[in-house]
Parts: C-alpha cells; structure tokens; sequence
C-alpha cells in the first residue's frame, strides 16, 4: 500500500505508480517496514513493503503515518 493510498483510505495495487496516484498526478511512495533489511517482520498483515519488495523505486522510511 502507498503511503498516498494508506492515509486517504484508498484502494492500492501493485502498480508503480498505482492507478490512485497516477490518475492524480502524484509520486507514488511506499513506506517501508521498520524490518525491512533484517527481514524479520513477523506481522502477516504488514502493509509496508520489504525486502522482496524492493523492485519499487520510491521506497521511503515513513515512520508513523497518521490516517
């Protein structure tokens, strides 16, 4: 989930950039997890991206992301 997505409760998919973005002109960014190098991210709901997700090139450390 984009970060875009994430805080306007939108619809995300795996596109770079997502549809959502793209249709408003805006940079796609995805938070990463806060494991994302030690791959140790135990949370199988986890919306951030890790290690396997890296083939995205905004990745960013977002900290906390309010809704």
């Amino acid at each position: 989930v984009c970060i875009f997505c994430y805080m306007n409760h939108l619809r995300c998919d795996a596109g770079e950039p997502c549809v959502e973005c793209a249709q408003r002109g805006r940079t796609c960014k995805r938070a990463k997890c806060v494991n994302f190098e030690g791959g140790t991210c135990r949370n199988p709901k986890c919306l951030r991206a890790h290690e396997e997700d890296s083939d995205y090139a905004n990745l960013r450390a977002a900290g906390h992301v309010r809704r």
